[in-house]
């Protein structure tokens, strides 16, 4: 009677022990469970955060009706844009401003005049002596010869033999020009753009345009205020 007692009463046990050990094994398994859950909300917010922009760049939205003749003045507006960055005065007596308005009109645009075509080595563009004056015309209307290159102008020569005029292509950042307004003025235009440059500072030019035909040019530009 003795031995079935003690019998009984390690069974009891044993099955006190299962009982406890399935018990902590369960507690076990949930609390892993929510380490890992929480950890991997943890890697989610994290990464979510190093893959957001160090800034959200943001612009005008508008909606501007541009005509066809303001709209083939964009390398034109481009080059002069890109030329007074930085406070530098539209003035076509400035010889180093007249050329790097020129060249910035050219060099760094997709859209090009079809009588420009890349040099033999592949160095640059060249452009003709007659759409260089055309170009010049449309920048300047006052223009009524091309100005001597300044010493002090690097990226382009003249090439007496070809009569033609040789940029020598650069890199780096053209800048981002957007005409945000266009208002009917006598006999032409006046236009507004937006232009961003390198370091993110964004400068404001209105344009004053007469309608003229300068090929391909409609218009030509006679004057640029802030």
């Amino acid at each position: 009677m003795k031995k079935n007692k003690e019998r009984i009463f390690k069974l009891v046990m044993m099955c006190f022990m299962v009982i406890s050990l399935t018990a902590c094994g369960d507690k076990e398994t949930n609390e892993s469970k929510e380490t890992t859950v929480e950890d991997q909300t943890v890697l989610e917010t994290e990464t979510e955060e190093e893959t957001k922009p160090y800034f959200e760049e943001t612009h005008e939205v508008t909606d501007v009706d541009i005509p066809t003749e303001v709209d083939g003045m964009r390398p034109i507006m481009t080059g002069l844009c890109k030329a007074m960055t930085g406070g530098t005065e539209y003035d076509s007596s400035d010889a180093l401003f007249y050329w790097e308005a020129l060249y910035s009109s050219i060099n760094g645009n997709t859209w090009v005049h079809p009588d420009i075509s890349l040099s033999d080595n592949g160095a640059g563009y060249m452009v003709p002596k007659n759409v260089m004056e055309a170009y010049a015309k449309a920048m300047f209307s006052e223009t009524d010869s091309l100005l001597e290159i300044p010493e002090t102008m690097g990226g382009i020569e003249f090439v007496e033999e070809e009569d033609s005029y040789m940029l020598y292509s650069a890199g780096g950042y053209v800048g981002n020009m957007e005409i945000t307004s266009v208002e009917t003025a006598e006999s032409g235009y006046d236009v507004s753009v937006a232009f961003r440059v390198k370091n993110g500072n964004v400068e404001r030019y209105t344009f004053h345009m007469i309608n003229e035909e300068i090929e391909p040019f409609s218009c030509v530009v006679t004057g640029v205020s802030e």
